[in-house]
């Protein structure tokens, strides 16, 4: 066996292979681009997927720092804690599902506009929207 997935949401998913972590996030549906940086489409307009597993991030942190520290003076007592991540990818499953359904504000956004600016023409924010959760 060479990979062991721990499940995602669409089309990304946690995969644990050998040399890998355990936060390495791998997605199939990957929209495709051209030299020029912008997305290819298809006849109807609509993004092309590439469909070939990649591993995009981890969301593990490549640092985790923490400060603790007490102060007592006669009956008062004041305590803080400083902590960070550094690091890592931020995954929003939650996001995706409700960009995919067209309830978020980057979507209204998106539609108000007439569209997603990709080059000089525009892409249907339904059709780009769709396409990234299937």
């Amino acid at each position: 066996m060479d990979a062991i997935s721990q499940g995602g949401v669409g089309s990304m998913e946690y995969r644990l292979t050998k040399g890998g972590t355990m936060g390495d996030v791998w997605t199939q549906n990957r929209l495709r681009t051209n030299s020029n940086g912008t997305y290819e489409l298809a006849s109807d307009g609509s993004p092309i997927l590439e469909n070939e597993l990649e591993r995009v991030g981890s969301v593990l942190p490549k640092w985790n720092l923490g400060f603790r520290n007490d102060f007592n003076w006669k009956r008062f007592n004041l305590g803080f804690m400083v902590s960070a991540r550094l690091g890592g990818i931020v995954v929003s499953p939650t996001q995706a599902i409700l960009d995919g359904f067209g309830v978020t504000e980057a979507t209204a956004i998106a539609r108000d506009q007439g569209g997603i600016p990709n080059g000089n023409s525009m892409i249907s924010a339904e059709l780009l929207y769709y396409c990234r959760t299937r």
